[in-house]
């Protein structure tokens, strides 16, 4: 069955006012007096929490309310949640821009792209290997359940684990694998 999952292109600006409006305020006092040791990727993060105003980080929570209650009645008629981990398959550490439908993106807004939305919106989920690509790069699945059930959703988990991988850490590379 397919299911729409509501405005999740808008994830990823909420998400990103929200975490880095509450880091600056965490590491407000490193980002004061220690801004130089950061690497350049999270230094470039602090720096823009201070630009992130009382308004637009309420804004962002109101909306996260929000995108919470539609997804909470869509979740009302399932069990579980399957998605895709990733938009594409996994890139070399390093490459920074990924291509998908021949459009050219930062990498970070490709691997958090399934991900924060439920991260978002505080349902349980998680990422669990389903197999190898025919490049022999890893795929994997996200299961997402419903809210205070991480115990049903670790069970269905578990079970395709010992189902159907549990030899799966022994795959050696070139190796064929049966799922």
């Amino acid at each position: 069955m397919d299911v729409h999952v509501p405005q999740a292109e808008e994830v990823f600006p909420i998400i990103l006012t929200i975490a880095t409006g509450e880091a600056g305020f965490y590491h407000k006092e490193r980002i004061d007096n220690h801004i130089d040791e950061y690497g350049k990727y999270v230094k470039s993060v602090m720096e823009a929490s201070k630009m992130i105003t009382a308004v637009d980080y309420i804004g962002a929570i109101a909306k996260k309310k929000q995108l919470e209650t539609m997804f909470n009645e869509v979740m009302n008629d399932l069990d579980l949640l399957l998605t895709p981990t990733l938009p594409a398959l996994p890139k070399r550490i390093g490459e920074e821009e990924v291509k998908i439908n021949g459009k050219v993106e930062p990498i970070f807004n490709c691997m958090v792209r399934y991900t924060s939305y439920f991260s978002l919106t505080g349902h349980p989920a998680l990422s669990m290997p389903v197999g190898l690509s025919k490049e022999r790069l890893p795929v994997g699945v996200q299961l997402v359940g419903n809210k205070w059930e991480e115990a049903k959703l670790l069970k269905i988990a578990s079970t395709y684990e010992s189902r159907h991988l549990s030899d799966y850490h022994t795959i050696e590379p070139g190796e064929q694998i049966n799922l």
